[in-house]
This record gives C-alpha cells, structure tokens and sequence, in this order.
C-alpha cells in the first residue's frame, strides 16, 4: 500500500522529529507530526527552518500547532529551547523540586542569560557546564545573592528548620 515505516533502534522522540524536519525540508509540502509527547514539540521548535512547513496534532485537547508560529513566539529563546527542557526535566521524575518549565521559560524571556550559551557550545568543557548549570539555578530559585548552591541549600536549610517545631514534618528535598 506505499506505507513506509521506521523502527527506532533507541530513542523514539528523535526518530522521529529528524524524519518530520527531513521530511519538511525536502518535500515542499506541509508536514504533520501526530504526538502529545512535550520532547516532540521542543524538538521541533528549536530545530524548525523557515523554509519548512511543520505542524503538531495533539489529542488533548484535540489540536493543530503552527510550529513556526509557536517559534516566532518564543522569540529569542528558541535558541536556549532544549536546554531548558532538559534541565528543568522531561518528566516529573526528573523535574527540578518547585520549579517548572514555564518559570525557566520566563525567566530566559526576561534576563539575558549567557550561562545557557555555554550548553549551546560544543567546545565548552565539563566545568564550565557545571558552573553555567549551577548559575542557572542559583537564578531559578531566585538566589541572587549566592554563589554556590551548596551555600544556598545550607542557608535554605536552616531556614527551614528555624520555623519548623519538632512536630511539624521537615521536608529535606
């Protein structure tokens, strides 16, 4: 019946966003990726071109994505897009405690934020990531005055357990 397919040998999501952009950028004509998946979106968005015409059907609520119109509005963050989804998580078990996608978002929309460029470099080294990742969520968490998280943890610990009374349940995480 002409119908082809593709058995992703590892990770599914990038099978297949790569077969969509491929797909897009060779086929002169609207492509549309079936999918609820938020790494499908991400992807898409942060790697879609102008000359391409991709749209995301979704099922809850049923809809159809423009994805270069949710890049146009995205702005300049487009470029920071996966490394903010993957450091705020794919997933609720890998979430960061207490902050969420839509906080990181905002906050690379407000402040200009050259630590996320050292994740965009494909010469930065292993501690310059770390630093940039720690300097990042120092600003996420709102700790402007610190420099390590080790030293805000330490503060945000004893805050916490100033205002606790031993029978209230202390949560350490």
């Amino acid at each position: 019946n002409n119908i082809s397919s593709k058995q992703a040998e590892a990770d599914a999501d990038s099978l297949i966003t790569s077969t969509a952009l491929t797909l897009a950028k060779s086929e002169q004509r609207p492509i549309v990726v079936i999918g609820n998946d938020t790494d499908l979106l991400v992807i898409l968005v942060s790697q879609v071109t102008q000359d391409m015409h991709l749209y995301m059907c979704g099922e809850n609520p049923p809809a159809i994505y423009d994805i270069q119109a949710i890049q146009q509005a995205v702005g300049h963050v487009k470029a920071h897009l996966m490394t903010l989804h993957a450091i705020t998580g794919s997933d609720t078990t890998s979430a960061i405690f207490g902050q969420g996608k839509k906080k990181a978002f905002l906050l690379a929309q407000k402040e200009s934020l050259d630590v996320l460029n050292v994740f965009e470099n494909s010469g930065s080294s292993k501690d310059d990531i770390a630093c940039a990742g720690e300097q990042f969520l120092l600003k996420l968490y709102g700790a402007r005055t610190f420099t390590t998280l080790d030293t805000y943890r330490y503060t945000r610990y004893n805050q916490s357990v100033s205002r606790s009374s031993l029978s209230s349940c202390l949560k350490l995480e």
